[in-house]
């Protein structure tokens, strides 16, 4: 080795100032060895994302969750920065999301895209109403006779339990949320509440009757309000059967019904084969509150209640059967009949002895019968 410049021979050199980090072009002040390649760390993020409200708050969004790469040992963590995580509730308009990854060699980097939600698209027509009346007899029914009640608050609800607006009903009754009030009825899945009044000491039945256009469809009630089930509204749908009854009696109790089996009996079919064994069983319907009507099955039979009617014949090798009965107004009840054991009996056994080839042996002296 050739000294190009400075003084040959051992010298100690004294430093002066302030030593600064050389970067070497990691990120990272802490240089690597001569001869390797500087570490790095890298994140993709999906495109941008586009969809369409489905209400005034925003729609639910999913997207791809960013990937990482790190040429540092290990793998490198992905963490959310600014925007909202995936399955969240995006506002209508656009949100910049912001990923960053990290590497065990304390270097990151961010990457980001756009979700836009839309507004939503506004049908019209579609309404959701609209009838709240004083069930006189309390039998669940709207009655030629029963008037309408106003003055009734009434509250609309969107699929997430979120308020969406508020009526009130008319003189007659009526109430409705369209298209066309404030704030506009979109299509999707709703529910209504209705406020007891302070002159009603009660709401009448659910579901009473087989017209769904004439019952009150309203659940026991919380506090003073009674809400329906959630429905669908479609668009340009108008859906007018929304209704709840009022009373100031004692409103009968609700249909309740309950299934009891018995007689279950097997039929071997005239064989001794088990295999075509079959059984028949019955059940009886009984029922308690306001019930009103017959009772329909799964299997296509319907009947009255109290009343015993035949089920079968089953295969006793098909196991139980489960059969699912229903009111008119909707409640429904299941029976299991257990399959009995094979009834069939094989013939007794019968032994049968035939003697045949019976032989005379002399012993060799055919003068002397004695030993024959």
């Amino acid at each position: 080795m050739t000294l190009s410049s400075g003084v040959q021979g051992d010298f100690n050199f004294n430093l002066s100032g302030t030593p600064t980090a050389v970067n070497c072009g990691n990120g990272s002040a802490s240089c690597q060895p001569c001869g390797t390649t500087p570490t790095t760390v890298a994140i993709n993020c999906p495109a941008n994302v586009t969809v369409t409200a489905s209400g005034a708050n925003g729609a639910m969004v999913t997207y791809s969750m960013p990937t990482a790469t790190t040429t540092c040992a290990g793998s490198a963590t992905v963490t959310l920065v600014s925007g909202l995580a995936s399955g969240s509730m995006f506002p209508v308009g656009n949100t910049t999301v912001i990923y960053q990854a990290t590497n065990n060699c304390g270097q990151s980097t961010t990457c980001s895209f756009v979700v836009t939600v839309n507004p939503p698209v506004v049908s019209t027509g579609q309404s959701v109403g609209d009838f709240v009346w004083n069930d006189l007899n309390t039998n669940g029914i709207q009655d030629t006779d029963e008037p309408g009640v106003g003055s009734v608050s009434v509250n609309l609800f969107n699929a997430a339990n979120q308020w969406i607006g508020w009526t009130m009903t008319n003189s007659q009754g009526k109430y409705e949320f369209s298209s066309t009030t404030t704030p506009a009825l979109v299509a999707g899945q709703y529910k209504v509440c209705f406020n007891l009044p302070w002159n009603f000491p009660a709401f009448t039945i659910k579901n009473a009757g087989s017209n769904p256009e004439l019952d009150s469809d309203v659940n026991a009630p919380v506090n003073g309000v009674a809400c329906t089930d959630f429905f669908t509204l479609g668009a340009g749908q108008n859906i007018t059967g929304i209704d709840a009854g009022l009373t100031s009696g004692t409103p009968p109790s609700p249909c309740v019904i309950s299934a009891e089996v018995s007689n279950v009996l097997c039929n071997n079919n005239g064989t001794s084969t088990p295999t075509d064994d079959t059984y028949t069983f019955q059940v009886i319907v009984f029922q308690t509150g306001g019930c009103t009507g017959n009772w329909s099955s799964s299997t296509g039979t319907s009947g009255a209640y109290g009343t015993a009617i035949t089920f079968g014949p089953y295969l006793i090798s098909g196991g139980n059967q489960t059969i699912t009965f229903t009111s008119s107004t909707g409640q429904t009840t299941a029976a299991t009949a257990v399959a009995p054991a094979p009834c069939s009996v094989a013939p007794p056994c019968e032994l049968t002895t035939i003697v045949s080839n019976v032989l005379c042996n002399n012993n060799g002296t055919p003068s002397n019968p004695a030993d024959d």
